[in-house]
């Protein structure tokens, strides 16, 4: 069952891609531009309140490293909305996407209270949410010839 959800997830990104209008050197479409904006907005919430970010994902109230996350973000946000190349910002959402879910993994592996390990739990279901559409405005800017 797992094997046919995911050839179906492909497949649709597959469709997506092909008629999707943009080539990876247009300027960003409708979703990826929301993308650049809640990415410019994360990063800048993460750089101003780090441990305030990091207790409301159950991270515990270090929040060390999430300022260098907020900057990532706002990067990527910033790349996206340039226009220039939105399809390898989108792509570089989606890499930090994967470190953001290592990250949460890392931090519920360590917690041992409920509560925490819960808004651990919701953080990662959030981001990995955020992953499948970062993928899928990814695939809409990437080239015939970059496939």
């Amino acid at each position: 069952m797992a094997a046919n959800t995911a050839e179906g997830v492909f497949s649709r990104i597959q469709s997506i891609k092909q008629t999707s209008p943009s080539n990876g050197r247009a300027a960003p479409d409708g979703m990826a531009k929301l993308l650049g904006w809640f990415s410019i907005g994360l990063g800048l919430a993460e750089m101003a309140a780090p441990r305030g970010m990091s207790r409301t994902i159950g991270a515990g109230p270090d929040g060390k490293v999430l300022p260098f996350f907020g900057a990532r973000e706002i990067a990527a946000g910033l790349g996206i909305l340039a226009g220039r190349r939105p399809g390898e910002w989108l792509w570089g959402r989606v890499a930090g996407d994967a470190v953001d879910l290592a990250y949460l993994w890392s931090a519920y592996q360590s917690q041992t209270g409920d509560a925490d390990r819960k808004k651990l739990i919701a953080s990662m279901a959030a981001v990995a949410g955020v992953t499948v559409l970062d993928v899928v405005a990814a695939y809409r800017h990437v080239s015939e010839s970059d496939v």
